[in-house]
């Protein structure tokens, strides 16, 4: 083991050598009082430095995702031109988001803490175009401003018993998935994140569990406020079940989740008016398997019911009101390594999303099925950069019933991370 004093001592004569020669190749005069005064000041940043060293087994984690997208055929409603006549509209927008992530893992006690900070501006072109399902799951216009999106403490018991306490999001328990369920990486539109007939509720305070019956049989719970307003804990709860059969077809990984979810925060009936208590619940599937070395496949399908939304004018409730009833996905991840570039990935995936018939009635909505087609390229320049060029295709947007078009959308566009 290396002498801490010695060592202390080298880095700063290191630095001031490097400062000190900076300031003479540019033609400075840099006096015996001035080299103390900056060898103090190293001095100081050194000490201040082993301050920080908060022992072992923390990890930090910084992301940034840039992305910029063009679309054809914008449809979103106040959308005008100049002669107030809408004609289809293309529009190219961008938008940025900062994940940070604090883990500290205490392995004396079987036991994870862990802190995830975001903030992001610019809502991309999601506000041009109205859709069931939008095209950029990663967009937080959130002005710049700090959220905690994540605080909880995890503890391990005797391995087969997890649990987790404190503000979650509820889509890092259900609904996973090893190809669709990361917009930095994988796909960017919400459809195939995460099943969209779910009602995740905002992040919020709660409890999560995690049952590991053997090595190819899982259980997990989670539970959650419904309206996620810190006020009168428990009262509407959100509730998701996952059972997850893990086995190894022809000796490769694969994940077959069941899943149930229920929400019990005041919904709105589309046929009785009077109804403004319902309650809303649901249920899917999420299977992901490998074929090869270089494929994997997935498919998710979801279901919910049809006859009950979440009304943003009803109790405060400000969600965003369900009109869905079904959705379906499946795609395809690719391994670069085929053709020698083992760190690329690249996904295709095709999707439907089916609105509820009660709310077609009451709405008097043509209610088509909404479609969607993606294809990304996930490119790794190097372990810190990489850049995915996707393109995604939307055929009958919003059911064919947005006022402001209804043809066919290309969105084209870039997503840049960047990995501290």
């Amino acid at each position: 083991m290396q002498d801490k004093g010695k060592v202390g001592m080298f880095k700063s004569k290191t630095i001031i050598g490097i400062l000190l020669g900076s300031v003479f190749l540019s033609g400075a005069i840099v006096s015996a009082q001035e080299a103390r005064d900056l060898e103090s000041r190293v001095a100081c940043l050194e000490k201040s430095l082993s301050r920080m060293n908060l022992g072992e087994g923390l990890s930090l984690g910084v992301h940034a995702t840039m992305i910029i997208q063009g679309t054809s055929n914008a449809n979103a409603s106040g959308i005008t031109v100049s002669n107030n006549s809408y004609k289809g509209d293309e529009t190219t927008d961008s938008g940025y988001s900062v994940d940070l992530e604090l883990e500290k893992c205490f392995a004396d006690i079987s036991a994870i803490a862990f802190l995830h900070v975001e903030t992001g501006e610019g809502e991309g072109v999601t506000d041009n175009l109205e859709l069931f399902s939008n095209v950029n799951r990663d967009s937080d216009d959130s002005n710049g401003l700090l959220t905690v999106t994540e605080l909880f403490w995890e503890q391990e018991f005797n391995q087969f018993f997890t649990l987790t306490f404190g503000k979650l999001d509820a889509a890092g328990f259900i609904d996973t998935n090893e190809y669709a369920n990361n917009e930095c990486e994988q796909f960017l539109s919400s459809i195939f994140r995460n099943s969209p007939v779910i009602e995740f509720p905002d992040s919020a305070i709660g409890l999560g569990m995690n049952i590991s019956f053997c090595q190819t049989l899982e259980f997990d719970l989670m539970m959650a406020e419904g309206n996620a307003d810190y006020a009168q804990v428990g009262d509407h709860p959100w509730i998701g079940m996952q059972l997850n059969f893990k086995p190894e077809f022809l000796q490769r990984p694969g994940n077959y989740r069941l899943l149930y979810w229920y929400n019990d925060a005041p919904h709105s009936s589309w046929t009785d008016g009077l109804k403004t208590k319902e309650k809303a619940s649901g249920f899917g599937i999420s299977i992901d398997q490998e074929i090869c070395n270089n494929l994997g496949v997935f498919l998710r399908a979801g279901w919910q019911d049809d006859d009950a939304f979440l009304d943003s004018a009803a109790d405060g409730i400000t969600s965003e009101d369900f009109s869905l009833v079904a959705a379906y996905s499946a795609g395809v991840q690719l391994s670069g390594s085929a053709w020698n570039r083992a760190n690329d990935t690249c996904g295709i995936a095709y999707g439907m999303i089916e609105p509820s018939d009660d709310y077609k009635q009451a709405q008097a909505r043509q209610g088509k099925i909404e479609n969607h087609l993606e294809v990304y390229y996930n490119f790794t320049v190097n372990k810190n950069l990489r850049i995915t060029p996707d393109v995604q295709f939307i055929s009958n947007p919003f059911g064919k019933d947005a006022p402001n078009g209804t043809a066919t959308i290309l969105v084209a566009g870039l997503r840049v991370q960047i990995d501290f």
